[in-house]
């Protein structure tokens, strides 16, 4: 700031420039204490303490940088200090007031710092970089698999019993996995606790602790992984009063628990009331907050010293390995995960656990993006994925499946079978086909397509495989008796001229879907609304005639095209040879007058209907739905696929060929459920809106799933790290990379015919 003043002497038109000086704010007890505490420590290259007991006096801004930022994290000072007003505060200042002659640092450290023990010890040496003095929120770099393999560590791992709970626990090399024998035991993953002697982080009795220059013990403060909020100028917590309106009595939403009992007024805010619940850290894992970290290594945990300290803090994927540096003592280093063969454990367990939960790596990426949590890359994911998890998933599989075919050997055996395309569509890039028993529910074999040219007939080439797999001689000798599949054409043909011993039936719900559409397309044709109120039970009715034909094709015919005569109010008839007459009550003459609109014979809906009901292919197919069979549960395993495989999402062959053996494992694990019930023992259902039926339906509701298996992915794929057994899945030679019908032109030539309509708008976005 400037001001302008006139001068008092001959020459009136002459002004002087005065200068004011800038306030500064003046240098708290703490921030000098920090600053001596650092003068104190060894910096390689650019001051020694051992050398004189006086003040540092380089001018190298490496040095002075490093004061700054030990000064701001010590100091708990809100002014930003610059390296021109720490130097200038040990010159003008220390120097000044505490000269070598008279003690220099010691007589500084006696009054600043006094009776803290060693701080007048000669420090151990420290490199230039070992002042890392915050903790990385940034993800980690990408990288690569050589990195998987690099040098270990070699720093010696630092043991904190006041930090397990944020520790994945070591444990020894299990003995090799047999799936067989195989149970779930946390201990395979997470191993025993450490064992070392933990340290003390209370105050030193009888000393003034430095934290707070009192001369009595204070009360030992309780740490926490999290922020509690209002503690942290970061802390991004709020309150109901400004964000949401407390919910009412009349809020059905609100289920207020009159047992809780709010310890403080911050946790009677919180709008999702947690209770506290003690456990135990062996086989957890916890999400702890770099700023709680702080607190735990910000004093040396030698309970005879208690010196603050300098952090090095550094990451390799979702590990974090922090080196304590104290005047005294000897570093130490203290990592949050267990290696095993050079790779955190975290690195190779949490890719494991997206692609067995069937999650999506750019999702957790995100996820973890906006918690500012420390992760890996996308290219070790893959990598991890190709070389631990994938080939645990296929030999989990086939072990799976050897099970499922030994069941199916005693005898003849009934199948159903049906495909599912990657995407929605007519153009899909692998196609799924699946035959499951229908006794007991088990797949029995899963195979991909993808060399056909077309995918009409991916489906025809999917069943050839799973047949031939199945009733080869040489290979699983399976009896198949009878296949149910739905009225594909190119299947129908497979089976008459390549499987004419086994029985082909059709399945009737997909008979009845077709009729359905067919009826109601009818329905909207000109004067043939009345058709519509007819649709339900006419669909009803063809259930019906598949059910009670007692295997008789002719049976089921005749029973079919009698709904001719009973929507004209004919009730008997003759000229047939086992179907006669209605077989429901006879309705009273006033009800069929007032409930009941009869189609007239030859009307515009009467002649629709027949055209459905006569129809030669359907008449036809009526010989392969004798059996009453049906492919409902393939559907119900169809949505399992859409958790490990959704259809918007694309994968390579390898990761979709796991994804679906997921979904198979899955599903084989879970068959059987039975149906929940309610604590007072009544059976449990619910009820859901139809958008095809347009009405709510009742559903069952099952009991929850068990998903131990993945427990014994988890534990096989730590196995084989700890083995050293690296087995990547291949993709097949045989596969071209695109399929699309023309090759792939080259991306500079593309480019230069590319023209586009809205070249204007392109260039100036």
């Amino acid at each position: 700031m400037e001001r302008f003043l006139r001068s008092s002497g001959k020459s009136p038109g002459k002004t002087k420039v005065v200068k004011k000086k800038r306030h500064r704010e003046a240098w708290s007890r703490k921030e000098t204490r920090a600053l001596i505490q650092f003068c104190s420590l060894p910096c390689e290259g650019c001051w020694d303490p051992t050398v004189s007991e006086g003040w540092p006096g380089t001018k190298s801004s490496q040095f002075w940088s490093k004061a700054v930022k030990y000064v701001r994290q010590h100091g708990e000072s809100t002014t930003l200090r610059t390296e021109t007003a720490v130097r200038s505060h040990v010159n003008k200042y220390l120097n000044a007031r505490y000269p070598e002659c008279d003690g220099g640092r010691l007589a500084a450290e006696k009054a600043f710092c006094d009776p803290v023990p060693g701080c007048s010890t000669t420090p151990d040496p420290v490199s230039p970089d070992s002042f890392n003095l915050d903790l990385p929120r940034t993800p980690a770099s990408p990288c690569s698999h050589s990195s998987l393999l690099g040098n270990p560590l070699s720093s010696t791992p630092m043991d904190f019993s006041t930090v397990s709970h944020s520790t994945l626990l070591e444990s020894p090399i299990p003995t090799p996995m047999d799936f067989s024998t195989c149970t779930v035991s946390h201990s395979t993953l997470l191993g025993s606790p450490l064992s070392s002697t933990p340290m003390n982080s209370t105050t030193i009795p009888g000393r003034r602790n430095v934290a707070t220059q009192t001369g009595e013990d204070e009360e030992e403060k309780v740490m926490s992984s999290t922020p509690i909020k209002g503690k942290n100028p970061m802390d991004m917590s709020f309150t109901p009063s400004s964000t949401y309106s407390t919910p009412g009595k009349k809020d059905v939403s609100w289920y207020p628990d009159s047992d809780h009992q709010s310890s403080s007024d911050d946790e009677a805010e919180d709008l999702c009331q947690i209770a506290e619940e003690e456990c135990s850290l062996d086989g957890k894992r916890f999400i702890v907050f770099g700023e709680k970290l702080k607190e735990l290594f910000e004093n040396c945990r030698n309970p005879e010293c208690g010196r603050p300290t300098l952090i090095k803090s550094t990451t390799k994927g979702s590990a974090l390995s922090i080196t304590q540096t104290c005047p005294k003592c000897p570093p130490r280093t203290w990592r949050s995960q267990p290696y095993d063969k050079r790779m955190a454990r975290g690195n190779l367990l949490i890719p494991s656990a997206i692609l067995f939960t069937g999650g999506s790596i750019s999702k957790f990426i995100d996820f973890a993006d906006a918690l500012q949590l420390q992760v890996f890359s996308q290219k070790h994911f893959f990598n991890i994925q190709s070389h631990y998890a994938m080939p645990v998933v296929d030999e989990y599989y086939l072990y799976q499946q050897d099970l499922a075919l030994d069941l199916c050997r005693g005898g003849p055996v009934d199948v159903i079978g049906d495909g599912r395309c990657d995407s929605p569509g007519h153009c899909a890039k692998y196609l799924s086909y699946t035959l499951m028993e229908e006794t007991t529910g088990l797949i029995l074999e899963l195979v991909q397509v993808t060399e056909t040219g077309t995918s009409q007939s991916m489906e025809k080439e999917g069943l050839d495989r799973c047949l031939t797999f199945l009733t080869d001689p040489e290979g699983q000798d399976i009896d198949v008796q009878c296949v149910t599949t739905d009225r594909h054409r190119g299947v129908g043909a497979l089976m008459k001229k390549e499987y004419r011993d086994i029985d082909h039936q059709f399945d009737v719900f997909h008979v009845y879907k077709n009729v359905k559409k067919k009826l109601c397309g009818k329905a909207k044709l000109k004067d043939c609304a009345e058709l519509t109120e007819w649709t339900k039970s006419i669909c009803n009715h063809l259930w019906w005639c598949a059910k009670t034909c007692g295997g008789n094709a002719e049976c089921l015919r005749e029973k079919w095209t009698s709904i001719m005569n009973h929507t004209t109010n004919v009730h008997s008839w003759s000229g047939n040879q086992f179907f006669h007459a209605c077989k429901h009550k006879q309705a009273t003459q006033r009800q069929e007058e007032t409930t009941t609109k009869w189609l007239k014979v030859d009307s515009p809906p009467h002649k629709a209907l027949k055209a459905v009901v006569f129809e030669k292919a359907l008449l036809r197919d009526m010989g392969q739905m004798t059996k009453y069979k049906h492919t409902g549960q393939l559907e119900v395993y169809h949505n399992v696929v859409l958790k490990y495989a959704p259809k918007r999402l694309q994968y390579p062959y390898p990761g979709m060929r796991a994804r679906l053996q997921l979904s198979v494992i899955d599903h084989n694990e879970n068959i059987g459920r039975t149906q929940a019930k309610t604590s007072r023992g009544d059976l449990r259902h619910r009820l859901d809106y139809s958008k095809r039926q347009k009405r709510f339906a009742i559903k069952t509701v099952y009991e929850r799933k068990d998903y131990t298996f993945r427990q014994k992915l988890m534990e096989a794929v730590l196995q084989r790290r700890q083995d050293g057994e690296v087995r990547p899945m291949r993709r097949r030679l045989d596969l071209p990379a695109n399929i699309a019908p023309v090759p792939r032109p080259d991306k500079a030539e593309a480019l230069a015919l590319h023209r586009s309509r809205f070249a204007d708008r392109e260039r100036h976005t």
